[in-house]
Protein backbone atom coordinates (compact mmCIF):
# COMPACT_ATOMS: atom_id res chain seq x y z
CA UNK A 1 0.00 0.00 0.00
CA UNK A 2 1.67 3.02 -0.95
CA UNK A 3 -1.13 5.57 0.30
CA UNK A 4 -0.44 7.59 3.26
CA UNK A 5 1.39 10.71 3.87
CA UNK A 6 2.91 13.31 6.50
CA UNK A 7 5.36 16.08 6.99
CA UNK A 8 7.05 18.41 9.35
CA UNK A 9 8.61 21.67 9.77
CA UNK A 10 12.86 22.23 8.36
CA UNK A 11 15.09 23.49 11.06
CA UNK A 12 17.65 25.71 10.11
CA UNK A 13 20.90 24.11 10.47
CA UNK A 14 24.56 24.77 9.60
CA UNK A 15 24.95 21.54 8.30
CA UNK A 16 24.21 20.98 4.18
CA UNK A 17 20.57 19.64 3.83
CA UNK A 18 20.47 16.75 1.11
CA UNK A 19 18.83 18.01 -2.09
CA UNK A 20 16.47 15.72 -3.73
CA UNK A 21 16.61 16.64 -7.04
CA UNK A 22 13.68 15.42 -8.82
CA UNK A 23 13.56 14.76 -12.28
CA UNK A 24 10.80 15.20 -14.93
CA UNK A 25 12.21 12.98 -18.25
CA UNK A 26 9.31 11.00 -17.96
CA UNK A 27 6.29 12.76 -16.60
CA UNK A 28 3.84 13.06 -19.51
CA UNK A 29 2.36 16.10 -18.48
CA UNK A 30 0.91 15.65 -14.68
CA UNK A 31 3.41 17.99 -13.48
CA UNK A 32 4.46 20.19 -16.82
CA UNK A 33 0.65 20.94 -17.29
CA UNK A 34 0.25 21.72 -13.62
CA UNK A 35 2.34 24.27 -11.96
CA UNK A 36 0.81 24.19 -9.01
CA UNK A 37 1.13 20.56 -8.88
CA UNK A 38 4.70 20.85 -9.76
CA UNK A 39 5.52 23.94 -7.23
CA UNK A 40 3.72 22.11 -4.58
CA UNK A 41 6.02 18.47 -5.03
CA UNK A 42 8.89 20.48 -5.37
CA UNK A 43 8.61 22.31 -1.63
CA UNK A 44 7.92 18.27 -0.39
CA UNK A 45 11.22 17.18 -1.60
CA UNK A 46 12.56 20.70 -0.27
CA UNK A 47 11.46 19.57 2.91
CA UNK A 48 11.92 16.32 3.20
CA UNK A 49 15.50 16.98 1.68
CA UNK A 50 15.70 19.65 4.20
CA UNK A 51 15.64 17.68 7.32
CA UNK A 52 18.37 15.22 6.30
CA UNK A 53 22.06 16.23 6.84
CA UNK A 54 24.13 12.64 5.28
CA UNK A 55 27.03 13.45 3.71
CA UNK A 56 26.57 11.56 0.05
CA UNK A 57 29.63 10.87 -2.13
CA UNK A 58 29.45 12.18 -5.60
CA UNK A 59 28.67 9.80 -8.42
CA UNK A 60 30.48 11.30 -11.80
CA UNK A 61 31.39 8.06 -14.15
CA UNK A 62 34.38 8.74 -16.20
CA UNK A 63 36.70 6.02 -17.92
CA UNK A 64 36.59 2.51 -16.39
CA UNK A 65 34.65 3.28 -14.01
CA UNK A 66 30.58 3.39 -15.38
CA UNK A 67 27.55 2.54 -13.43
CA UNK A 68 23.60 1.79 -14.73
CA UNK A 69 20.95 3.18 -12.63
CA UNK A 70 17.43 0.96 -12.57
CA UNK A 71 14.42 2.23 -11.42
CA UNK A 72 10.73 2.16 -12.06
CA UNK A 73 9.36 4.26 -15.15
CA UNK A 74 6.86 6.51 -12.88
CA UNK A 75 4.69 7.36 -16.60
CA UNK A 76 4.83 3.01 -17.19
CA UNK A 77 5.02 0.89 -14.57
CA UNK A 78 7.89 -0.93 -16.23
CA UNK A 79 11.53 -1.41 -15.49
CA UNK A 80 14.18 1.48 -16.93
CA UNK A 81 18.03 1.23 -17.17
CA UNK A 82 20.46 4.90 -17.26
CA UNK A 83 23.47 3.90 -18.36
CA UNK A 84 26.04 7.01 -16.49
CA UNK A 85 24.08 9.27 -14.94
CA UNK A 86 25.89 11.85 -12.90
CA UNK A 87 24.49 12.60 -9.28
CA UNK A 88 25.78 15.11 -7.07
CA UNK A 89 27.19 15.03 -4.03
CA UNK A 90 24.96 15.27 -1.26
CA UNK A 91 21.99 14.29 -3.80
CA UNK A 92 19.35 12.07 -4.58
CA UNK A 93 17.68 11.89 -8.01
CA UNK A 94 14.30 10.87 -8.15
CA UNK A 95 11.95 10.44 -10.97
CA UNK A 96 8.51 11.36 -10.94
CA UNK A 97 5.47 11.32 -13.34
CA UNK A 98 1.71 9.86 -13.04
CA UNK A 99 -0.09 6.90 -14.25
CA UNK A 100 -3.24 5.25 -13.19
CA UNK A 101 -2.88 3.32 -9.78
CA UNK A 102 -4.47 0.06 -9.39
CA UNK A 103 -6.77 0.07 -6.43
CA UNK A 104 -7.32 3.15 -3.83
CA UNK A 105 -3.47 3.60 -4.20
CA UNK A 106 -2.51 7.08 -4.64
CA UNK A 107 1.17 7.26 -5.02
CA UNK A 108 3.59 4.35 -5.62
CA UNK A 109 7.49 5.00 -4.51
CA UNK A 110 10.84 2.28 -4.85
CA UNK A 111 14.15 3.13 -4.00
CA UNK A 112 16.41 2.89 -7.35
CA UNK A 113 18.62 -0.05 -8.06
CA UNK A 114 22.30 -0.10 -9.67
CA UNK A 115 24.71 -2.54 -11.56
CA UNK A 116 28.19 -1.13 -11.69
CA UNK A 117 32.43 -2.09 -12.44
CA UNK A 118 34.99 -0.15 -12.19
CA UNK A 119 37.92 0.64 -9.45
CA UNK A 120 37.18 -0.46 -5.88
CA UNK A 121 36.62 3.22 -4.70
CA UNK A 122 34.27 3.80 -7.29
CA UNK A 123 32.18 0.88 -6.72
CA UNK A 124 32.36 2.05 -3.02
CA UNK A 125 31.18 5.09 -3.80
CA UNK A 126 27.85 3.85 -6.24
CA UNK A 127 27.10 1.31 -3.82
CA UNK A 128 27.04 2.93 -0.48
CA UNK A 129 27.52 6.65 -1.40
CA UNK A 130 30.35 6.97 1.23
CA UNK A 131 27.63 6.70 4.13
CA UNK A 132 26.87 3.81 6.62
CA UNK A 133 23.55 3.10 6.65
CA UNK A 134 21.22 2.62 3.36
CA UNK A 135 22.31 4.42 1.44
CA UNK A 136 20.56 5.23 -2.57
CA UNK A 137 21.39 7.39 -5.71
CA UNK A 138 17.41 7.84 -5.51
CA UNK A 139 14.60 6.33 -7.32
CA UNK A 140 11.15 6.84 -8.47
CA UNK A 141 7.91 8.13 -7.59
CA UNK A 142 4.16 7.64 -9.38
CA UNK A 143 1.27 9.79 -8.28
CA UNK A 144 -2.45 8.34 -9.23
CA UNK A 145 -3.46 10.73 -12.06
CA UNK A 146 -6.95 9.32 -11.80
CA UNK A 147 -6.92 10.80 -8.22
CA UNK A 148 -9.13 13.79 -7.11
CA UNK A 149 -5.89 15.80 -6.41
CA UNK A 150 -5.44 18.72 -4.02
CA UNK A 151 -2.05 20.65 -5.45
CA UNK A 152 -2.69 24.58 -4.23
CA UNK A 153 0.22 25.58 -2.24
CA UNK A 154 -0.43 26.77 0.92
CA UNK A 155 -3.84 26.00 1.24
CA UNK A 156 -5.34 23.15 2.80
CA UNK A 157 -7.37 19.77 1.06
CA UNK A 158 -11.74 20.07 0.63
CA UNK A 159 -13.31 16.93 1.30
CA UNK A 160 -13.07 14.47 -1.18
CA UNK A 161 -9.36 15.61 -2.37
CA UNK A 162 -6.24 13.84 -2.02
CA UNK A 163 -3.36 15.91 -0.40
CA UNK A 164 -0.46 15.44 -3.11
CA UNK A 165 1.94 17.30 -0.62
CA UNK A 166 0.92 14.66 2.02
CA UNK A 167 1.67 11.96 -0.43
CA UNK A 168 4.85 12.96 -1.87
CA UNK A 169 6.20 13.31 1.62
CA UNK A 170 5.32 9.99 2.04
CA UNK A 171 6.57 8.43 -1.10
CA UNK A 172 9.98 10.18 -0.51
CA UNK A 173 10.01 8.19 2.95
CA UNK A 174 10.23 5.25 0.93
CA UNK A 175 12.64 6.01 -1.13
CA UNK A 176 14.67 6.89 1.37
CA UNK A 177 14.22 3.05 2.69
CA UNK A 178 11.20 3.02 5.30
CA UNK A 179 9.96 -0.18 4.30
CA UNK A 180 11.80 -0.37 1.18
CA UNK A 181 15.17 -1.00 2.46
CA UNK A 182 17.48 -4.53 3.99
CA UNK A 183 18.29 -1.83 7.34
CA UNK A 184 14.05 -1.51 7.90
CA UNK A 185 13.53 -5.57 7.13
CA UNK A 186 16.39 -6.03 9.24
CA UNK A 187 14.87 -4.27 12.36
CA UNK A 188 11.12 -5.81 11.78
CA UNK A 189 10.36 -8.38 13.82
CA UNK A 190 7.34 -10.11 13.52
CA UNK A 191 4.61 -7.24 13.16
CA UNK A 192 6.65 -4.81 14.81
CA UNK A 193 9.61 -2.64 13.93
CA UNK A 194 11.84 -2.49 16.83
CA UNK A 195 14.62 0.18 15.42
CA UNK A 196 16.20 1.57 18.82
CA UNK A 197 15.31 5.36 17.78
CA UNK A 198 12.01 4.67 16.71
CA UNK A 199 11.17 2.39 20.46
CA UNK A 200 12.73 5.66 22.52
CA UNK A 201 9.83 7.90 20.68
CA UNK A 202 7.25 5.25 20.85
CA UNK A 203 7.72 3.80 23.97
CA UNK A 204 8.28 0.04 22.69
CA UNK A 205 8.30 -1.82 19.57
CA UNK A 206 6.08 -0.18 16.33
CA UNK A 207 3.08 -2.24 15.37
CA UNK A 208 3.45 -2.56 11.57
CA UNK A 209 0.13 -2.75 9.20
CA UNK A 210 -0.20 -6.17 7.17
CA UNK A 211 2.45 -5.17 4.42
CA UNK A 212 5.07 -4.67 6.81
CA UNK A 213 6.11 -1.44 4.98
CA UNK A 214 4.39 0.88 7.00
CA UNK A 215 3.60 2.09 10.83
CA UNK A 216 -0.13 0.00 11.63
CA UNK A 217 -2.97 2.29 10.65
CA UNK A 218 -3.87 5.12 13.28
CA UNK A 219 -0.13 4.78 15.11
CA UNK A 220 0.83 7.98 16.56
CA UNK A 221 3.57 9.84 18.04
CA UNK A 222 2.29 12.07 21.18
CA UNK A 223 -0.39 12.79 19.75
CA UNK A 224 0.25 13.61 16.35
CA UNK A 225 -0.44 11.30 13.46
CA UNK A 226 2.06 9.46 11.52
CA UNK A 227 3.39 10.22 7.67
CA UNK A 228 4.41 6.66 7.03
CA UNK A 229 0.73 5.50 7.97
CA UNK A 230 -0.80 3.49 5.24
CA UNK A 231 -3.82 5.06 5.10
CA UNK A 232 -4.35 9.21 4.07
CA UNK A 233 -8.18 10.25 4.54
CA UNK A 234 -9.34 12.57 1.71
CA UNK A 235 -9.66 16.05 2.88
CA UNK A 236 -7.07 15.69 5.54
CA UNK A 237 -3.24 16.45 5.45
CA UNK A 238 -0.60 14.61 7.75
CA UNK A 239 2.82 16.22 9.00
CA UNK A 240 6.29 14.26 9.01
CA UNK A 241 6.37 12.97 12.54
CA UNK A 242 9.37 12.14 15.21
CA UNK A 243 8.71 8.76 15.14
CA UNK A 244 9.14 8.76 10.67
CA UNK A 245 12.27 11.20 11.53
CA UNK A 246 13.06 8.20 13.90
CA UNK A 247 12.76 5.44 11.71
CA UNK A 248 15.03 7.25 9.22
CA UNK A 249 17.31 7.14 12.00
CA UNK A 250 17.13 3.97 12.34
CA UNK A 251 18.30 3.36 8.90
CA UNK A 252 21.29 5.29 8.97
CA UNK A 253 20.60 8.87 7.89
CA UNK A 254 21.68 11.90 10.05
CA UNK A 255 18.22 13.51 10.78
CA UNK A 256 17.95 16.84 12.11
CA UNK A 257 14.26 18.19 13.22
CA UNK A 258 10.84 17.02 10.98
CA UNK A 259 9.74 19.16 7.69
CA UNK A 260 6.69 20.70 8.19
CA UNK A 261 3.74 21.54 5.46
CA UNK A 262 3.47 24.98 3.89
CA UNK A 263 1.18 27.33 5.80
CA UNK A 264 -2.16 27.76 5.20
CA UNK A 265 -3.29 31.34 4.25
CA UNK A 266 -4.36 33.70 6.96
Amino acid sequence: ARTAIRLEALEGREVPAVLIQLDYTYDTGFFANNPAARATLEQAAADVGGILSSDLAAIAPSGGDTWTATFVDPATGAYRSMANPTVGANTLRVFVGARPLAGDHTGYAMTGGASYAGSAAWVEAVRTRGHAGFSTWGGSVAFDSDASWHAAPGTDPQPGQMDLYSVAVHELGHVLGIGTSPQWAAAVSGSSFTGAHAQAVYGGPVPLSDDGDHWADGVTAGGQSTAMDPILMSGTRVTWSALDAAALRDLGWAVGGPASPPPAPA
